[in-house]
């Protein structure tokens, strides 16, 4: 007999323990995704960007080295204004130097300066800009495929091996 009411009561426990499971709201588990807002990269990969229907070009290039010719960037394909232009030497070179930013019609020479004769000495670090700002018109002005330069002046058979980078932007006509 007390295998019965123990046998009864496991049954009305059972019972019980199911009814309450039963009626029980089953917890709900969300995952909650990360949100992504707006499309755009800040690194745009293109010479250029255009707003407003006006293009503006950039060029960046790192300081070549055991040359002259620092660096070399061409204007846009269309008549444009040359926005501002400058050097940054990071790593400086056992000779002293000056540094002139210039136009031309070839990736080489600096037939007009912009800004002549920065001086750089041993092992220094420096930097200089030119902006339209202070220019007169005519200087900021750049014809199709024009140069804009940054070149040292005499350096020996090996150049000049300063490490560093230049920039160009240009305002499309």
């Amino acid at each position: 007999m007390k295998t019965n009411i123990f046998a009864v009561i496991l049954g009305v426990v059972a019972l019980v323990v199911s009814g309450v499971a039963y009626t029980k709201e089953p917890s709900v588990v969300t995952q909650v995704e990360k949100q992504v807002y707006g499309g755009v990269n800040p690194d745009i990969p293109s010479p250029y960007i255009s707003f407003g229907n006006l293009p503006f070009y950039a060029a960046h290039p790192a300081m070549v080295t055991a040359t002259t010719s620092l660096c070399s960037m061409q204007s846009p394909s269309s008549t444009s204004t040359l926005e501002s232009v400058s050097w940054q030497v990071t790593v400086g070179t056992g000779t002293a130097a000056t540094i002139d930013i210039g136009t031309s019609t070839n990736a080489f020479s600096t037939t007009t300066n912009l800004v002549a004769a920065t001086s750089l000495g041993a092992n220094a670090t420096g930097n200089a800009i030119w902006s339209s700002g202070g220019a007169t018109a005519q200087d900021a002005i750049m014809a199709p495929s024009t140069w804009v330069n940054v070149k040292t002046a005499g350096a020996g058979l090996g150049g000049y091996t300063y490490g560093g980078t230049c920039t160009a932007v240009f305002k499309v006509l």
